[in-house]
C-alpha cells in the first residue's frame, strides 16, 4: 500500500497537526484503521499512540482513499472522546453501555394517563350542555 501526504497544517490551538493522507489499495477493499495506523505513523514520523485516524473516504469503484489524520504532540493532548471513539472503531475497546437503556420501562397504567381524564371531563361537559338547552 502506497501512502502520501496530500495536505498538512499545524493547529497550535489544539496542539496537533492535521493532515490528509492518500493511499492506494487497488484490487483490495478499503483498509481498516488497524492496517493504516502503522503506515501513517511511519509516514508522519511519530509514534502510533499519538495518531488519530479521524475519517476515511473512498470513492466507489476506485482503489484510492483519503484519510483525515490528527497527530498530537503529547498523549495528554488527545481528547479522551476522540481516543475512545478510535479504539472502539478499531475493535480494541468495547463501547460503554448505558444502564438506563438496558432496563425495560413499564408502560403507564391506563387509569393513570393524564390524557384520559381530560377526555372524560370533555364527555361530561358535552352531555350536560344538551340537558341545559332542553330546560
Amino acid at each position: 500500500m502506497k501512502a502520501e501526504v496530500i495536505e498538512e497544517r499545524e493547529n497550535r490551538l489544539m496542539s496537533r497537526k492535521e493532515a490528509w493522507v492518500g493511499f492506494e489499495h487497488s484490487g483490495k477493499p478499503t483498509p481498516g484503521r488497524k492496517e493504516l495506523l502503522p503506515e501513517i505513523a511511519k509516514l508522519m514520523k511519530t509514534k502510533e499512540e499519538l495518531v488519530i485516524i479521524d475519517k476515511i473516504f473512498t470513492q466507489k469503484g476506485m482503489g484510492y482513499s483519503k484519510a483525515k489524520i490528527l497527530v498530537y504532540s503529547k498523549k495528554e493532548d488527545i481528547p479522551e472522546a476522540k481516543l475512545d471513539k478510535m479504539l472502539i472503531r478499531m475493535g480494541l475497546k468495547e463501547p460503554e453501555k448505558k444502564e438506563e437503556a438496558e432496563k425495560p420501562q413499564a408502560p403507564p397504567k391506563e387509569e393513570e394517563k393524564p390524557g384520559d381524564e381530560k377526555k372524560e371531563e370533555g364527555k361530561q361537559e358535552t352531555e350536560e350542555k344538551p340537558e341545559e338547552k332542553k330546560e
